[in-house]
């Protein structure tokens, strides 16, 4: 009898191994690399007019981490303050974590392409 306790101990063991190794995996497919969203950047368009609304969701949670907003809407219409990404987005020439709205003047071009 003394075996199959040991037996038992090694079956228990070796599954508490193999459930570490599946957390392990979950987490490394979970992280999101520099490297990876640096490839998704280049071809961001394209893909987000692939992904349905979930998976949108899920990859503007994953690019910022807060969007401050005025309390009140603003004579030019603008709600957001500030944008806070997570992880460094290169703006004009530098790489910035935070985009402050408030001082910025944006503009808005809409233009057409047409294939003749």
């Amino acid at each position: 009898m003394p075996y199959d306790d040991q037996y038992d101990k090694i079956a228990e063991a070796e599954l508490q191994i193999e459930d570490i190794r599946k957390r392990i995996q979950t987490i490394r497919s979970e992280q999101i690399s520099g490297e990876n969203v640096y490839q998704l950047l280049l071809a961001f368009d394209e893909l987000y007019g692939e992904m349905d609304e979930p998976d949108k969701k899920d990859l503007l949670r994953a690019i910022i981490e807060r969007i401050d907003l005025y309390p009140e809407k603003r004579a030019d219409g603008c709600w957001i303050r500030n944008i806070v990404f997570t992880f460094p987005v290169p703006i004009q020439g530098h790489e910035v974590k935070e985009l402050p709205l408030e001082k910025s003047k944006l503009i808005e071009v809409v233009s057409q392409l047409v294939h003749t």
